[in-house]
């Protein structure tokens, strides 16, 4: 039997996107439109916003909280509680937030960021313009108080509470930028932060005088001293989250956000590392009502890109397959605690929720079973507030090319959100009821990783081991862990040597104290009714809702199904988990399904069958001649040339540019012939359409003369009824792009060949090498199956990108985003008309590369036992 959530208990855990404001037209920001795209974003299963201003597309630094701003947020607030969706605002310009769009540094330019180091054998305090303003002045809170809460509270506080509910930090590094991986010789390297107040407030606070420690600490000397200084150093920049979270609870508001908290790190293995950029996590996400954290790129473990050694950019070429890996050791989460760090803050201090902002950086081509599998290892690790990145308000200019995917009904992964939604909003209600078990208190080694004296690799494997067994763990530190409030009944002191002092304290307690080496012993202190026997290595969470016990299980670290017994609560439930899917048990409730067993196979899908695309194809004209020599379209030449041969005679195919390069256009010429324009809109762009005369067969050249380069932004495309068939030399020949995180090359040679569009797929192969190379939409594959009676059967589907709609006989069958893609039917006797809808990814039209598309490995019905 299921344990039972209505939508009422679910709907305030559904996701709750960043808004990306991406249009300043005022007929556009109309309450009507406002409410026309929130009617989408609701029916696709979101529950509400985080609305974000998107420059370049969005405000300006003069228009940014202006009449006009308000007007807007006022638009949102009102359509938003028409339609009972949440209202959150990211308090920045853009990110990170702080500076107000400049009026912060117009009113005092003194607020930069400090930090003290030695030069000429003293002591100096320097300047570091990076981050500015310095979150260590109070005077910066101050000023953002007042030119943002305050601002909002004038102009929209009749709509706190309801719907704003309140407001969102995108709080990346304040203090130390990434570049600082690529260079040992970087400005920023052994950053020490400091204030016109440390020296004063540090002793004021623990006694005694710094400034004799600091040459040693400077060095990174093992001193006690060391543990003072970055605590302090942390505690100053809290402040400012400090200030505004009890300004906002003070106004009935609620505080979310993140900074660039990273696993903790010693500085040789991370120059980025949190516990030297931002101080204990604890500390600053403490003052959050909903603790945070940023998981992004296409990586379970996104705490990737602070490190040199796991950083990785994929490459993609124009035109061809992806040859490189999306993410190296994908599955690899044991060094990311971050999330695991925000749900322990919120247990520590008793915080509302854990927020994870998701899928940032995922790229267009990722799968919707890949955003599955991510969301299930936040979920697992804590988070119940899920904001994905990102739907574009309007799918415009450049900003479609930051950090994508895009969730809007313009993208492809709109025909896969509302399932994911759906999953998401169900899997974090449950995990937000009762309480959690964390008889087990994981030590955290801040204070040890600021003194030099810790042993990383030794924590991160007790930390992924504990993620695999069923007791139940948090993060906690030695303060909390004596502390009255809490009940471990163990203690692991990983990578760390604790003084006796601290191990007479924690026996003294009731605590058993084990280290990393004893993790078998858990079985003795822990009482857990709690086993899996089988292939594979779930992750476990325990909870208790309604004063019954749950054990969740999942597949997180695996790309292929994990196949096993549970034995718990007195019940014994065979259970085959796919990757990313999570499963609970209790004494009386379990989603765990039966695995069905299968008889003789009917029939397999045929090999090659008719098929329906439901938009024109494209050529996105990325690759250019000027020549003999291959450029690209960013690049100073004033020709640009695609030489390309058409085996059949085709008409209708048209050639589309964005308006804005209209000034820098001399002409457009097919075959030596002027081309003209008409106005048209391709997604939320303008464009000029021009249509090409019937193309006969043989070779053509299309030219572009222009007076200026164009930007990697403006999508150059022709679009119509054919199939394109694109050879190119294979190299990585010229960069064209850097997308957040993927770099898109052309190739110096292709050879470019037009055909009439086929009517058959082959339900084998990508349909990407089916004459479909930069197609991203939806195909409909048409096929008989025959049944000799009447009968339940199923059709499975062993491989599919991304998304499959069945129909059959007319009747609606369902929809399918993730493995496995298999469907129970219903066939009478004699024929069955089957219509089986697949969308791919985006990656193919906005990446130019060719992901792979379609039925890719055919499928077959066979009879249900």
């Amino acid at each position: 039997m299921k344990y039972i959530l209505t939508e009422q208990e679910i709907f305030p855990f559904r996701p709750k996107p960043f808004y990306f404001i991406t249009s300043t037209k005022p007929e556009e920001l109309t309450l009507e439109k406002m409410r026309e795209s929130l009617i989408r974003l609701k029916d696709s299963g979101f529950g509400g916003i985080v609305l974000f201003n998107k420059p370049p597309a969005g405000f300006n630094e003069e228009t940014y909280l202006s009449e006009s701003w308000f007007e807007m947020v006022e638009n949102a607030a009102k359509a938003c509680k028409e339609l009972s969706l949440t209202m959150w605002i990211n308090d920045g310009f853009n990110f990170p937030p702080g500076d107000v769009a400049g009026r912060v540094r117009k009113a005092a330019p003194h607020l930069t960021q400090k930090h003290i180091k030695i030069i000429d054998g003293k002591l100096a305090v320097l300047d570091e313009e990076w981050g500015f303003p310095a979150f260590e002045e109070r005077e910066s809170t101050e000023l953002f108080i007042k030119f943002v809460y305050e601002e909002y509270e004038k102009r929209v506080g009749n709509y706190f509470g309801d719907p704003i509910k309140g407001f969102f930090s995108d709080t990346d590094n304040r203090r130390v930028n990434s570049l600082v991986m690529f260079s040992e010789e970087h400005p920023m390297r052994d950053y020490f932060p400091w204030s016109t107040t440390f020296e004063k407030s540090f002793t004021a606070e623990y006694g005694y005088d710094i400034i004799p420690y600091m040459p040693e600490i400077l060095e990174r000397k093992d001193l006690p001293q060391a543990v003072d200084y970055w605590e302090h150093a942390g505690r100053l920049m809290h402040g400012w989250f400090k200030a505004h979270h009890e300004w906002l609870n003070s106004r009935g508001l609620e505080y979310t956000g993140h900074t660039s908290d990273s696993s903790p790190y010693l500085y040789e293995e991370a120059p980025r590392s949190s516990c030297f950029t931002e101080g204990r996590f604890s500390d600053c996400e403490r003052n959050f009502d909903y603790p945070g954290t940023d998981q992004e790129l296409y990586s379970l473990d996104s705490a990737k890109p602070t490190r040199l050694e796991t950083y990785y950019t994929p490459t993609v070429i124009w035109g061809m397959q992806a040859h490189t890996p999306k993410m190296t050791d994908f599955y690899d989460v044991s060094i990311d605690l971050r999330a695991k760090q925000a749900s322990a803050t919120a247990f520590l201090y008793k915080r509302k929720g854990v927020m994870s902002e998701m899928f940032a950086g995922t790229n267009y081509g990722v799968e919707p079973k890949i955003l599955r599998q991510i969301a299930a290892f936040q979920i697992m690790q804590g988070v119940t507030f899920v904001v994905p990145h990102a739907y574009h308000y309007r799918f415009t200019d450049e900003s479609k090319y930051f950090a994508p995917p895009d969730f809007s009904h313009v993208g492809m992964l709109n025909y896969a959100v509302r399932e994911l939604n759906d999953e998401i909003a169900r899997l974090t209600a449950m995990m937000a009821k009762g309480q959690s078990v964390y008889p087990v208190a994981l030590i955290d080694p801040t204070e040890y990783v600021w003194r030099g004296k810790y042993k990383s690799s030794e924590y991160f494997n007790v930390f992924a081991t504990l993620n695999r067994l069923p007791y139940g763990f948090t993060i906690c530190d030695v303060e909390k862990l004596l502390s009255k409030d809490y009940k471990f009944k163990v203690a692991i002191a990983a990578g760390i040597v604790l003084s006796e002092e601290i191990k007479t304290k924690i026996a003294e307690k009731g605590i058993v104290l084990l280290g990393a080496e004893e993790l078998d012993r858990l079985k003795t202190y822990i009482p857990c009714d709690v086993k899996y026997a089988g292939e594979g290595s779930p992750h476990f969470v325990r909870k208790i809702i309604d004063g019954e016990e749950f054990a969740f299980i999942a597949n997180i670290e695996s790309d292929r199904p994990i196949r096993g017994v549970v034995y718990a609560y007195g019940k014994e439930k065979e259970i085959l988990l796919y990757p990313g899917e999570v499963r609970y048990i209790s004494a009386h409730y379990d989603d765990i399904p039966e695995i069905k067993k299968t008889g003789e196979r009917l029939c397999e899908i045929p090999e090659s069958v008719h098929v329906v695309f439901d938009r024109s194809n494209v050529l996105p004209l990325e690759w250019f001649k000027n020549g003999e020599n291959t450029v690209l379209k960013t690049e100073t030449t004033q020709l640009l040339s695609v030489p390309f041969r058409s085996t059949t005679e085709l008409s209708g195919l048209k050639l589309y540019i964005p308006k804005s390069c209209k000034d820098l256009l001399r002409g457009v010429y097919l075959d030596g012939a002027a081309l003209t324009f008409t106005l048209t809109n391709v997604y939320d762009d303008e464009y000029l359409e021009y249509l090409f005369p019937t193309v006969i067969k043989g070779t053509h050249e299309l030219e572009i003369h222009r007076d200026k380069e164009f930007l990697f932004h403006n999508r150059i495309f022709i679009s119509g009824e054919f199939d394109v068939d694109v050879k190119t030399s294979g190299d990585e020949y010229k960069k064209l792009c850097s997308l957040y995180n993927l770099s898109v090359y052309i190739p110096s040679k292709t050879a470019i060949v037009f055909s009439e569009r086929r009517k058959t797929l082959s339900v084998h192969t990508s349909w990407a090498l089916q004459g479909q190379p930069f197609y991203s939409g939806g195909v409909e594959y048409s096929f008989d199956v025959t049944a000799k009676k009447d009968g339940n059967y199923t059709l499975h589907l062993p491989k599919v990108r991304d998304v499959a709609d069945l129909c059959i006989n007319g009747e609606k069958i369902g929809r399918i985003i993730a493995p496995p893609y298999t469907y129970n039917v219903r066939l009478r006797k004699g024929k069955n008309v089957c219509k089986l809808t697949v969308y791919n990814s985006f990656a193919n039209t906005m990446e130019c590369y060719l992901e792979e598309s379609g039925i890719l490995q055919g499928g077959e019905f066979r009879e249900m036992k």
